[in-house]
């Protein structure tokens, strides 16, 4: 079977495991991205997230992950889903963390799609990653032509944002797609200039610091006191620089692989009431369940005592001009 030939049956077979797209790129060194990582890791910009600073130069050289690797497959899972809290629930998780846990539900998805493969084109080595190994995943899927950085750091695309980003590292050689030479934020700032924290310092470079998912997820301490009146009724996560972005906002909700989770029925007073054995039995099988119960209860305490911040009478601008508006 030629190159070609088992290239449209990785993509047919992606699209029936329910992935939104599915690109290649060739295996290499990404120079570029590595040294814009590096620079962030120099500035703190990584807080104390301090395992992205082990062997960076693995997650741009999959090689040093991988010998004989030629192919990175990258694919995309949709969570643009239409599930909603219930009115009065106040404390607002976000929207990937309303499902089932995705790294779960991708991984499922990415060893099932392997499986097709090796059934196909039998003799190949794989290796599996999604958010849970020493690969970039987003310079990866601008490399494989899914997409480009958006000005919030995320992976964007025509169709938006609200993707996971699935790794499949392969010795298959397999022609690569061409990266995508456009800028879909153009003259753009909404991102920029509705992050309650001011955590994108500018335009592609977020400082995770200032983040408010960082705050509420990844810091295990306290959370920031210059963050903490900033909170609104985040509990878990933000997603107000997608929330703004007008290739989000345009597009409708799709059919997802991800389902529900109980979570969407909480009311404000049942986030306030659940003890250590009801947040287990709430978030089990969640994204959520990753901050424990102390965590959450911090995050919580942080919202609950919070002094408002003045409100902006005219709030960011929602009118902005795109590259698909040109």
């Amino acid at each position: 079977m030629s190159p070609t030939n088992l290239k449209s049956f990785i993509q047919q077979a992606a699209k029936e495991e329910g992935f939104a797209a599915c690109g290649c790129a060739k295996a290499r060194f990404l120079k570029e991205p590595y040294l814009r990582y590096t620079k962030a890791l120099q500035e703190g910009y990584f807080a104390t997230m301090h395992w992205l600073e082990r062997e960076p130069r693995r997650r741009f050289d999959p090689a040093l992950v991988m010998p004989g690797i030629h192919t990175v497959i990258v694919v995309l899972g949709d969570y643009h889903h239409g599930f909603k809290q219930k009115n009065g629930a106040f404390y607002k998780i976000s929207k990937y963390a309303v499902t089932e846990d995705y790294h779960d539900t991708m991984l499922a998805r990415l060893r099932a799609l392997v499986r097709k493969i090796d059934e196909a084109f039998p003799g190949y080595n794989f290796k599996v990653y999604t958010d849970t190994g020493p690969v970039a995943e987003k310079a990866w899927a601008v490399e494989a032509g899914l997409g480009v950085y958006g000005k919030n750091t995320l992976l964007l695309t025509e169709k938006g944002s609200w993707y996971f980003i699935g790794i499949i590292l392969t010795d298959a050689k397999i022609e690569p797609d061409n990266t995508l030479n456009t800028d879909l934020c153009a003259e753009c700032n909404l991102c920029l200039h509705a992050c309650p924290t001011g955590a994108l310092v500018e335009p592609f470079r977020l400082d995770a610091r200032k983040c408010v998912s960082y705050q509420t997820i990844e810091n295990k301490g306290e959370i920031d006191p210059e963050v903490a009146p900033k909170l609104g009724t985040r509990l878990y996560g933000c997603d107000t620089c997608q929330d703004v972005c007008p290739y989000n906002r345009r597009e409708s909700p799709r059919p997802v692989f991800f389902k529900p989770a109980p979570v969407l029925d909480l009311s404000k007073e049942d986030f306030e009431s659940l003890d250590e054995e009801g947040f287990s039995k709430i978030f089990k099988g969640t994204a959520v369940k990753r901050i424990k119960f102390t965590r959450y209860q911090r995050n919580l305490t942080a919202i609950r005592s919070r002094k408002r911040p003045p409100l902006n009478p005219d709030g960011p601008s929602m009118s902005c001009k795109t590259k698909s508006q040109d």
